[in-house]
């Protein structure tokens, strides 16, 4: 009988296009005689993103109230780009002021206040849900997610599989979290093969409730990614 798998779960910091544009049109404005190459953009992500490693922001609607409290990697899109703004004060630093205010370490606390949207502009739900990248609050498990990990942990059997053949890798998986946190339309967008897609779904249906999303407060059914790592012990 094969151990139970231990299961590592990644959090995918997922980067806006809007974020690439952003910096492009600022480095432009800048110094127009040449444009930033994908390496340097990916550094200067990555810089940005180091130098908010320990920051909170206090996030405001566009009417000055305050309406939630984010680390830097669970910044949705929208709340990016105002950090931005604040981060190159509205395109006022130099690149070589740039450089040097990345060599520090950002403030404890920043405050930004998101834009106005326009209603043609509106994030709208697909199919009846949001995207979890567009939320201002994203859906979770109760108690959070490291209960989660226990919970899949205690349930997940790593399926039996011939002679010499180790599971590793990770698995993908999506599923709709309702406003009333069901779980729904759970698919497997990859998986290991030998069964290992159609028990992490089994897993999921024996899933309690999770606390549903929310956009600017309001509750909403939104489109989770799952990434589940299998690092299987190799038979002896």
């Amino acid at each position: 009988m094969l151990p139970k798998s231990d299961l590592v779960f990644k959090t995918k910091i997922v980067l806006s296009f809007a974020l690439i544009l952003l910096f492009t049109a600022i480095t432009n404005a800048q110094e127009a005689k040449s444009k930033p190459t994908s390496e340097e953009a990916q550094k200067m992500r990555n810089d940005i993103e180091a130098y908010y490693a320990n920051t909170t922001f206090k996030i405001k609607n566009y009417e000055g109230a305050f309406v939630a409290e984010k680390k830097f990697t669970a910044l949705n899109e929208i709340e990016r780009i105002a950090v931005l703004k604040v981060f190159f004060e509205n395109r006022k630093l130099s690149k070589e002021e740039i450089a040097e205010k990345l060599k520090k370490i950002g403030p404890e606390t920043e405050e930004i206040t998101l834009p106005k949207i326009n209603k043609s502009n509106e994030i709208k739900p697909q199919n009846g849900y949001y995207l979890t990248s567009d939320l201002t609050e994203k859906p979770t498990y109760p108690g959070g997610m490291q209960e989660f990990y226990k919970f899949c942990g205690h349930f997940y059997k790593v399926p039996s599989t011939p002679t010499g053949i180790v599971i590793k890798g990770t698995i993908r998986v999506t599923f709709i979290v309702q406003k009333d946190g069901s779980l729904t339309d759970m698919q497997v967008v990859k998986d290991l093969g030998y069964g290992t897609g159609e028990e992490a779904l089994r897993v999921l249906r024996l899933s309690q409730k999770w606390i549903p999303g929310k956009l600017n407060g309001q509750v909403v059914a939104a489109k989770f990614h799952l990434p589940i790592s299998i690092q299987e012990p190799d038979k002896e």
